[in-house]
């Protein structure tokens, strides 16, 4: 099936740099971003793309489609497009200069691809990523977090293409296929009172991205090997979209479940009669009477946010290899240790950090037993045709 430009709109389009783009576009992208090229809009920014030769409303359009900077391969620095090493003889034959190696980037220990998407890489091949090895591990993860949000996207948060029809394996390769990376809608809630669409597949394909883009980002899952990345990737938005959902309620101070792409759910009677308002009502009376009170009683920050969200990532290794497990039980011990540490930093005493340590392990258990009671009732949603949850994907992230 032909696919089509998420930029200009052509057909014969293929993925690369994170999405789908045709020829033209791949080449204007890789050129300006190689060149760190700027350029300037004098109609504000309001050029209609491709009726208007505009080169900064192109490039712009570029990067709403999804298409991803910092793996564009020929940038000053990178090392991905570096020949191998010669043999001696043709070694003889150049200059010293020439055939002086490049100097490697360093590879950051706690981000792999914290901007770098896989669908310009093959699957079987391991994704590599070059950040600066300066920047602090909870800082790092701040940064995917934002990424992962994509708040500074120039594009409405309204009606957009989705495709539901997918495998899960396509998504981990290229997660723009899914959905464009449009506002994420978490911090702020633009509707109080609506009651929650007939349709949720639009929440679930952007809080689906969010979760795939972030668990993609963490160094060690790109240690694992490509089958049980598919295994442990797949099972994560059961555990890990509830506890954003609750954690943003909590940024926000919304009396009931913020749902994302600016609208929250209320505990009212308009939500008891949609057709999974009972479910809804369990969940948030679950946030609002013990996971976001642990939250605010801990006063939790941004930075404990993404360790807690580490730790829950990391919570199993059910199902993987000796080795990978091996890798997942690590990466949690590291995790835990960084959230004790920051905690006791923060805390007054040993005492007050032990008591706010148990008290958001205590939630996180809470969202492991949710997590297990949503794959139940969303496969049955799945198998009913309810709230537009239809599709191969869905039955790929619910049906375990």
């Amino acid at each position: 099936m032909a696919l089509t430009c998420l930029a200009c709109g052509q057909r014969n389009a293929r993925k690369c740099y994170g999405s789908i783009a045709c020829n033209a576009c791949k080449i204007f992208f890789l050129r300006t971003t190689a060149k760190n090229a700027t350029f300037t809009c004098f109609s504000g920014g309001k050029c209609v793309f491709p009726r208007d030769d505009c080169r900064a409303c192109r490039y712009q359009q570029c990067l709403n489609a999804g298409l991803i900077p910092n793996i564009v391969a020929r940038r000053e620095g990178c090392t991905l497009r570096t020949r191998s090493p010669r043999s001696p003889q043709s070694v003889a034959s150049t200059s010293a200069a020439s055939s002086s190696p490049e100097p490697k980037e360093e590879v950051d220990s706690v981000l792999c691809t914290a901007f770098l998407d896989m669908g310009s890489v093959r699957f079987d091949c391991t994704p590599q990523a070059f950040v600066d090895s300066n920047v602090e591990p909870v800082k790092a993860l701040l940064q995917l977090e934002a990424f992962c949000n994509g708040d500074d996207a120039d594009c409405p948060m309204g009606n957009f293409t989705y495709n539901l029809d997918l495998c899960f394996e396509d998504v981990l390769r290229c997660p723009t296929s899914l959905c464009l990376r449009i506002p994420a809608g978490l911090s702020s809630v633009t509707s109080q009172s609506r009651p929650p669409p007939p349709n949720l597949a639009r929440q679930f394909s952007r809080l689906l991205l969010h979760v795939v883009d972030y668990v993609r980002g963490l160094a060690e899952v790109s240690q694992l090997p490509p089958k049980d990345q598919v295994a442990f990737c797949k099972r994560q938005h059961l555990f890990v979209a509830p506890f954003i959902m609750y954690a943003y309620t909590y940024r926000v101070g919304h009396p009931g479940l913020v749902a994302g792409l600016g609208e929250a759910f209320q505990n009212d009677q308009e939500l008891k009669i949609h057709e999974i308002g009972d479910f809804l009502h369990r969940m948030i009376q679950l946030g609002q009477s013990e996971i976001i009170p642990a939250f605010r009683e801990t006063q939790m920050d941004d930075g404990e946010y993404v360790l807690l969200k580490n730790i829950l990532i990391f919570h199993s290794a059910h199902g993987l290899s000796e080795t990978s497990a091996a890798i997942i039980r690590e990466a949690r011990k590291r995790y835990e240790w960084m959230l004790t540490q920051r905690i006791r930093y923060k805390s007054q005493n040993d005492v007050d950090a032990i008591y706010k340590v148990a008290k958001l392990m205590g939630a996180l258990k809470s969202l492991v037993e949710l997590g297990f009671k949503r794959a139940p009732f969303f496969s049955r949603c799945v198998a009913l045709d309810i709230c537009g949850l239809r599709g191969r994907l869905p039955a790929d992230v619910y049906i375990l």
